[in-house]
């Protein structure tokens, strides 16, 4: 489990149009998570 303090958006897949990438700030720091789309192709 992943503490975020900000979100700031995500990036869809162009296929599917489901979230791939979150832009979070968790521990000060901004990071970029990746989660699997429904069609997986990225």
């Amino acid at each position: 489990m992943v503490k975020v303090e900000e979100y700031h958006g995500f990036v869809q897949c162009q296929y599917c149009h489901q979230p791939i990438s979150h832009n979070i700030k968790t521990d000060g720091e901004f990071k970029v998570v990746y989660v699997k789309c429904r069609c997986s192709r990225s």
